[in-house]
């Protein structure tokens, strides 16, 4: 049987994959949108093989589009909530440890209510 953390990963890879094929992912906002934190971008996609829509939130790293370092990526769902308390979290570790700072990538659910009661 499959256990419930298999079956939440193998989820996040398969909408991961179909996000990156632009041939089963349509975007419909050429430019990122402005979010309300200013450091935070995201994008509406479309995907024509499930019909949902689906908001993609970025947030880059101080310095990322002025350097060629590389930086870790958390990736994570329920992103229309998340982001901020993933910006918050690295920022409480900052206070006492020394860390890289992560590029943050979140995948919400569009125009869609979220669906953290289904399984």
């Amino acid at each position: 049987m499959i256990s419930y953390l298999s079956k939440f990963t193998f989820g996040l890879l398969a909408i991961t994959i179909l996000g990156t094929i632009s041939g089963y992912c349509q975007v419909k906002s050429v430019s990122p949108n402005p979010f309300c934190e200013k450091e935070i971008v995201s994008w509406d996609y479309s995907s024509k093989v499930i019909g949902e829509d689906y908001t993609i939130y970025i947030h880059f790293p101080p310095g990322y589009d002025t350097t060629k370092a590389k930086y870790p990526v958390l990736y994570m769902t329920d992103g229309d909530w998340n982001m901020t308390v993933a910006m918050n979290c690295f920022n409480m570790l900052r206070q006492d440890y020394e860390t890289t700072e992560p590029l943050i990538v979140g995948i919400g659910y569009g125009s869609r209510p979220n669906k953290r009661g289904e399984i």
